[in-house]
């Protein structure tokens, strides 16, 4: 009976979805989490503010812009088939600002007598 001691990890987290309100919840068949709507927001306000930037008379490259906003926002928001627990925001991020650095040196016989 020792072996019924089992730990539980402390960084384990649900993923909190919109999912199963009542409202947004009938509209959508995937999961919306709170990144995804972060992600939707910053889309949003970047469409605005780049709408706003255009005269009055260039209106079609106006929403050609916003288009292009939209769609680069929906890639972001997108779950590759590969990583279905990342979408292509955080996988970017990972990428582009976390990396660790990885040397490689050559083997030599001082590392066999360490020890």
């Amino acid at each position: 009976m020792g072996l019924n001691n089992w730990g539980v990890a402390s960084k384990v987290r649900k993923r909190i979805t919109f999912k199963h309100f009542p409202i947004i919840g009938d509209f959508i068949d995937v999961p919306l989490t709170f990144t995804d709507v972060k992600i939707g927001t910053g889309g949003l306000l970047a469409c605005l503010i780049t709408v706003r930037q255009f005269p009055s008379d260039q209106v079609p490259q106006a929403m050609l812009a916003c288009a292009i906003i939209i769609v680069f926002t929906l890639y972001l928001c997108w779950r590759p088939n590969s990583n279905p627990e990342k979408t292509n925001y955080d996988l970017i991020k990972v990428n582009l600002f976390k990396r660790r650095k990885r040397h490689f040196r050559k083997f030599s016989m001082k590392d066999i007598g360490r020890e």
